[in-house]
């Protein structure tokens, strides 16, 4: 994702810190794959935009819901811009704030948080969209990851309240 002659450093940090956290971690958070990947979309350049409507520019009310963000336009959408945005997601003000905060913050604590099984498939799907719009092929990563029995998955797919 760095081009040949590019020094990559931001790219290379992050990758430091994922290897150090497979390292040193028995088991992942769920959100391990993603949020790297995200942070990895960010550092070349591909960062979601989630301030406002990526189509026209709009601000957002603070109470709007439910906010719908469009992988193939790489962003949040309004009201209005909804139906330009080709195959939508719905995200939830907690799977939200958890996006936005990740720009604030260190790569080394990112990858190791957790979050409810809403923020997770959310996220997922968020990133996993981005990524199809940007590689050629998909990433074998995440096979490599589940197959490998990292994840702490327990807080994932179950039955808990959202």
């Amino acid at each position: 994702m760095v081009a040949g002659r590019e020094s990559g450093r931001e790219t290379y940090e992050l990758l430091l810190h994922g290897l150090t956290t497979l390292e040193e971690q028995s088991l992942l958070s769920p959100l391990f794959l993603p949020v790297f990947e995200l942070f990895l979309l960010t550092h070349v350049g591909y960062a979601p935009h989630l301030t406002g409507c990526q189509q026209c520019g709009a601000s957002f009310d603070e109470d709007e819901t439910p906010l719908i963000f469009s992988p193939g336009r790489g962003g949040l959408l309004c009201r209005n811009c909804r139906g330009q945005g080709g195959v939508t997601l719905r995200l939830s003000p907690e799977t939200l704030r958890l996006l936005l905060s990740l720009s604030n913050s260190a790569v080394g604590t990112f990858l190791k948080i957790t979050a409810s099984p809403r923020v997770y498939r959310e996220t997922r799907a968020l990133v996993s969209g981005l990524l199809s719009r940007h590689l050629l092929r998909p990433l074998k990563s995440q096979a490599f990851l589940e197959q490998a029995g990292v994840f702490n998955d327990s807080h994932v797919d179950g039955s808990q309240e959202e």
